[in-house]
């Protein structure tokens, strides 16, 4: 039956519960409302479709992924799934949401009109269903109650007006009926509790194994942003949520991946929605409530496991990479074909804000219970040039001031970056890890030392601070000569001129400062100091090696190679 020949009187009366009759009822009243309009009017659609068809070009499949997300969220299904596959040059893909209704369908067939409401939906302003036309001319959208398919040829053939040829006409403002259901044509899919099934022919320009390559790409930390979905079959690939407790195990082929998620509700003020555009503001209107969520790759065990690439998720990924080690969900802000943040905007600002304080505080707390051995390797990040984040890092690195986040071995709890200074392997192992009063600690690898001198405000060990606390700690090792011939060696590195501190042990077991007392050592025989030169000079302790030291080397000691001639002349 064509739209013309549907009743006028059924058309008027569609009610809320869906039938054949009242599906087809929607379909003709949106084809008669549209195919009487003016050419030109028609003609500007077709533009403004085709404009929106590339905007979202290479995102059919997360498209069709985030509608029957939300169709899954809408009907509040338990364990929602999502079947797709490729069979005779056609691209099929199910979900087992809520059936498709009168807003679905003026969703899809109005351009830029969401009839979606809850911010939970992830659908944006209804135009993301164009980006099946990079794939196909004819889709159609099977239900349980018929079929809604689109074809401007038919279409075109109804119309019967040359000024609104085929290649002219909007496709998604003119859908057709046909009677044929879900069960009818698949009764495995029906009965397996799958309600919509859309089907693509795919294009002469377009590769069914191509489709099915792009739909393989979605990753595990999109499934679990997107919620509601736990099993996603694309091909002959499978990935299914199976546990959510402790941590969200993902089966994902023959491999199981692993995820704990960190979320941070919290509601906006209207003093602060009150700030933001218009566009912004719509979607606060009658709920406050937002949230941030951080999702930590971790293994079998619980290890922490880093992000290479993590991005910023509004549901599923966008572009930039954040160089975060963990994915970062919030309603952000974005662009029309939902790739990047929008450039200017409040909301986002807020958000971000919101989320470093959570990093720095609730979220620092829980990953030191969880974490303890790895709480660096979780805040650490790289600040990306192309990411536009840079307010959002220096938000991150102004929420860790003050905060204790570095764990030290010989400490009993977790210290500040003013209580630390980094150090080298050699000098920890000399210090005993802990010189004056710092801390001193070993960053795990360069990056993260990097990271905690830029980003954490740690300091360095220093020259001047090793010369004001080297007495002390000598007198703490004076029965350690493996001690102080460490210290000699490193001071070849740190080259400060120790002349005027008592750092020379002595044979006699004490310890002098070079510029007080001529401190000799022998590069041959042994020599014990004659008792009426004890107090004007002395000898290194015997073992203590200093023969390949230079005299530059020597000389920052407060060394002097023995000789009969130097020992006369100080005698």
């Amino acid at each position: 039956m064509t739209p013309s020949e549907l009743s006028s009187d059924l058309i008027e009366a569609i009610d809320e519960k869906l039938s054949s009759e009242v599906l087809q009822a929607i379909i003709t009243r949106i084809f008669r409302g549209n195919y009487n309009r003016d050419a030109i009017a028609l003609h500007s659609d077709r533009g403004v479709q085709n404009h929106f068809t590339k905007s979202y070009q290479s995102r059919f499949f997360l498209e069709l992924l985030q509608n029957s997300r939300d169709a899954i969220s809408l009907d509040k299904v338990k364990e929602g799934k999502i079947k797709a596959w490729v069979s005779s040059d056609v691209f099929y893909f199910a979900n087992n949401g809520a059936e498709f209704n009168e807003n679905g369908i003026k969703s899809i067939c109005y351009p830029a009109i969401s009839t979606k409401s809850d911010r939970g939906m992830i659908g944006h302003k209804g135009i993301g269903f164009n980006a099946i036309l990079e794939i196909t001319n004819h889709p159609a959208i099977i239900t349980n109650y018929g079929t809604m398919y689109f074809s401007n040829e038919d279409a075109a053939a109804i119309i019967n007006d040359d000024a609104k040829p085929a290649n002219l006409l909007p496709l998604f403002q003119l859908p057709l009926f046909d009677e044929t259901s879900l069960s009818d044509l698949y009764p495995e899919l029906a009965s397996e509790g799958f309600t919509t099934l859309f089907k693509f022919p795919l294009d002469k320009k377009t590769d069914g194994q191509l489709v099915l390559k792009q739909a393989k790409e979605i990753t595990a930390q999109d499934i679990i942003f997107l919620a509601d979905i736990s099993e996603l079959a694309i091909g002959d690939n499978l990935k299914r949520i199976t546990d959510k407790e402790p941590f969200i195990k993902l089966q994902d082929g023959s491999n199981d991946r692993y995820f704990r998620q960190y979320n941070h509700p919290f509601k906006l003020s209207k003093e602060t929605i009150d700030t933001f555009p218009e566009d912004e503001a719509e979607q606060f209107k009658t709920d406050f409530s937002v949230e941030c969520k951080f999702l930590l790759e971790v293994n079998e065990k619980g290890t922490f496991i880093p992000a290479s690439s993590s991005k910023l998720y509004l549901y599923y990924a966008l572009e930039p990479v954040t160089g975060l080690s963990f994915g970062f969900h919030s309603f952000f802000s974005v662009t029309i074909e939902r790739k990047s943040l929008t450039k200017i905007s409040p909301l986002n600002d807020y958000l971000f804000k919101e989320a470093a304080r959570y990093y720095g505080d609730e979220f620092l707390t829980l990953i030191k219970s969880h974490h303890p051995e790895s709480v660096l390797e979780i805040l650490a990040y790289e600040r990306k040039d192309n990411a536009g984040l840079e307010s959002f890092y220096t938000l991150l690195k102004t929420n860790l001031t003050g905060k204790a986040f570095i764990n030290h071995p010989l400490s009993d709890h977790y210290l500040r970056a003013d209580e630390v200074l980094l150090v080298n392997k050699e000098e920890y192992n000399l210090f005993n890890g802990k010189l004056g009063d710092k801390y001193l600690f070993q960053a795990p690898s360069k990056t993260l030392e990097s990271w905690l001198i830029k980003e954490g405000n740690v300091g360095t060990l220093n020259n001047t601070y090793i010369f004001n606390q080297i007495e002390s700690k000598c007198e703490e090792n004076n029965r350690n000569p493996a001690f102080f011939q460490t210290l000699y060696n490193l001071n070849k590195t740190w080259k400060i001129d120790f002349g005027a501190k008592k750092i020379l042990l002595t044979e006699n077991g004490t310890l002098i400062a070079g510029n007080d007392t001529e401190v000799f050592f022998l590069s041959k025989a042994e020599y014990s100091t004659p008792e009426i030169l004890e107090r004007s000079l002395a000898f290194l302790k015997a073992g203590l090696k200093v023969d390949d030291f230079n005299d530059q080397q020597r000389k920052q000691l407060g060394l002097t190679e023995y000789s009969e001639e130097k020992l006369l002349s100080a005698a």
